[in-house]
């Protein structure tokens, strides 16, 4: 993925969610209502025998597709045209290693001024604004941060005793 990976706050990654579970996908919360392997395309054919035939029961980059519930966020893509509808369907090809951010207690931190999970594309705009260099090419972390990087960059320091500086 790209550098600029978006990590919402409270989350575990997993390979592959569960049905029932709240997922985090492009600013935006869903619960998963099937998780279900899909029928081999010719491209996922290849991929199979390119990776010696696993068995594919138990392949773990195997196919499938994630039909999903609109639960808060960002609205779906499609809601731009003026669609209500609330589910959709995420398509996994073969091969791919998908992360899903998972939200293990079914309960996501959500942004007081937009609604979308934390840390929202505001948030994490300002982020790398702050980040930026003087030259104008963004500078990104080189490691994976817990939480969210924005709200330690802006939180004042303290000394020992307990007084902000």
């Amino acid at each position: 993925m790209r550098s600029r990976q978006w990590h919402p706050l409270n989350t575990v990654d997993r390979s592959r969610p569960e049905t029932g579970q709240l997922v985090a996908f492009r600013h935006a919360v869903w619960r998963t209502v099937k998780v279900e392997n899909s029928t081999l395309t010719d491209k996922d054919r290849d991929v199979w025998l390119e990776r010696g035939m696993p068995d594919l029961d138990r392949w773990h980059q195997r196919p499938y597709k994630v039909t999903v519930a609109w639960v808060g966020g960002a609205p779906p893509e499609w809601a731009a045209n003026g669609d209500d509808r609330k589910r959709g369907t995420i398509h996994i090809p073969a091969g791919d290693r998908q992360q899903w951010n998972v939200y293990p207690r079914g309960r996501w931190p959500q942004c007081s001024c937009c609604g979308e999970p934390v840390p929202c594309r505001g948030r994490t705009m300002s982020m790398y604004a702050r980040l930026r260099p003087s030259s104008g090419a963004p500078k990104v972390p080189s490691r994976r941060h817990s939480g969210t990087l924005a709200s330690a960059l802006v939180m004042p320091s303290t000394t020992q005793s307990g007084a902000t500086r």
